[in-house]
Order: C-alpha cells, then structure tokens, then sequence
C-alpha cells in the first residue's frame, strides 16, 4: 500500500528516474542507440522468465503511477505524471496485447542489426574497444536467436518476411563496415572476432530458414 507521501512530485521524479536506470540496464542495444554505452557488450534478455519479469515490473509500477493523487499538483508536476504515465501505458500496452517478442521476429533480427549498428554510427570511443563489444554482442546473439525461435508462436506473415530480408542482407553489416574498427585488435583478437562473427551470422541465417520453413 502506497504511504502518505507516495504522491509526492518528489516522489514521482524518482520513480521516474529509478525506471528509466532500470530501463536502460535491461534494454542494453536500446541503450547504445541512444548513446548511453555503458552496455556495449550486452544484449537484450528474452527469456520467457526476464520477459515476465520486466512486464510485471512495468505493471507494478504502473499500478503506482495511475493511484497517485495528482489534482493539487502544480501544472508542470501533473503534466509529468501525465506523461510519464503515458510513457508506461505505452510499454504496458505492448506486454498486455501487441506481444511482438511472440508474433514478430523483426524484434530478434534487429536486436542483432543494431546491436552492430549502434556501435559504428559515432566515433565515441577507440575503435579498438567498440569492436571488443561487437565481439561480446555477436558471441551473445546464437543464444538470443535461440531464445527467440522458442518465443515465437504464429509470426505474423508480414513481420517473418521482412525478418528474412533483413537477415539475408545482413552480411555487409558485420563484415565490410566493421573493417575499420578491427584494424587495432590484435590476432588473437581479430581471430576471437572472426569466429563469434560467423557463428552470428550462421544463426541468423538459420533462423531465416527457420522462418521460411514455418
């Protein structure tokens, strides 16, 4: 049960703050196209128990979001609780009816495109520790196209056939634009890069199979 001063804007700023920190730890790719890099080297869980877990987060928070008594507030505090709110909603909404991670396998390819992405679009660090995260993101990705062959139940037809397209040409992304950044690795670094590079893309690839199979 909330306590008296649960409705406090004070209050709300932090709840705010607490879930965008969260946010951004469990949405690590999500988190690098933004420009906050503190998880370069990180994908997306999407287990089915870090999913249920993260939607009863959002719920959780939403419940206290939506009871907070916001009518004596001052105009800018309600406009943020209106907004933040809304921000929830829109997650909640997602988790409750749209369930993308169950009917849209563009949520596990692009995890892998912009996952690589994310790390090339700005110089904003040495390219040498930029292609160090590609290689941590791309040893991490045959688990999470794994874990999203198992979430995937009836894809939408429209979704698989954009996932194959845009698994079909991913090739270029993780080989030619990459080449800059592995010039400073060393061989056994490059060697280590290379080889969670191909199984990558074995994985992506064999999930367009698996796509165009079912």
């Amino acid at each position: 049960m909330m306590n008296q001063k649960s409705g406090d804007p004070d209050t709300l700023r932090r709840l705010a703050d607490d879930y965008y920190a969260w946010r951004n730890e469990n949405y690590p790719v999500r988190s690098s196209e933004a420009g906050l890099h503190t998880w370069d080297n990180r994908l997306t869980d999407y287990s089915a128990g870090k999913m249920a877990e993260r939607a009863a987060h959002v719920h959780r928070l939403l419940d206290q979001i939506r009871a907070m008594k916001s009518e004596n507030w001052a105009k800018d505090d309600r406009i943020d609780w209106i907004l933040f709110r809304s921000q929830l909603e829109e997650v909640e909404f997602g988790d409750r009816v749209l369930h993308f991670e169950t009917n849209n396998p563009l949520v596990y390819v692009g995890e892998c495109s912009n996952g690589i992405f994310s790390l090339l679009k700005k110089e904003y660090d040495t390219p040498r520790n930029r292609a160090l995260s590609a290689t941590a993101r791309m040893k991490a990705m045959p688990a999470m196209i794994a874990q999203g062959e198992r979430n995937l139940h009836k894809p939408v037809k429209l979704y698989a056939q954009l996932a194959i397209q845009s698994a079909r040409s991913i090739d270029p992304l993780f080989k030619e634009s990459m080449n800059p950044l592995i010039k400073e690795l060393s061989d056994s670094e490059r060697s280590d890069f290379e080889k969670a590079r191909d199984e990558a893309l074995s994985a992506i690839h064999g999930f367009a199979d698996h796509l165009e199979k079912h």
